[in-house]
């Protein structure tokens, strides 16, 4: 299960054990019904609001570079750095580890990189300004 659907699945159960909550502590009302605009405002800021922490809080970061994409531990420091992880060149689009990674830090990493590797010859934003690059360029011919 990758992570978008994890994220999911632990939304929709803390939203049905958020109005369980408010279901027991409101006997009188006897009906969950919401207007259907603030219903989508609700639903819409829960899913904003979940990704940031989880992204906030999440070990592993990323980092976009010209030539690829920079994978760290966020827990750990080597030289002043968070502990670097992984590199994804966009070159060749080859993941290449550094050391021992945690189990559970790899597999996001190989998730997140599957997800680049798969759009070779796409173009791929590698700046704010909307600098681009082609997703495994030393490949193609």
């Amino acid at each position: 299960m990758n992570t978008k659907e994890r994220i999911e699945i632990a939304r929709e159960k803390a939203i049905a054990a958020f109005w369980s909550t408010f279901a027991k502590e409101f006997p009188e009302i006897k009906t969950g019904d919401l207007n259907p605009v603030d219903n989508f405002k609700f639903n819409k800021t829960i899913k904003e609001v979940v990704n940031v922490w989880v992204h906030e809080n999440n070990p592993l970061f990323s980092a976009i570079f010209s030539t690829g994409i920079g994978y760290a531990d966020r827990t750990r420091e080597e030289n002043g750095d968070y502990k670097k992880l992984a590199f994804l060149s966009f070159r060749t689009l080859e993941l290449e580890f550094y050391g021992k990674v945690p189990e559970e830090l790899r597999k996001l990493i190989v998730e997140d990189a599957n997800a680049i590797q798969v759009r070779k010859g796409e173009e791929y934003q590698v700046s704010a300004c909307g600098q681009t690059i082609t997703l495994g360029y030393g490949l193609l011919k």
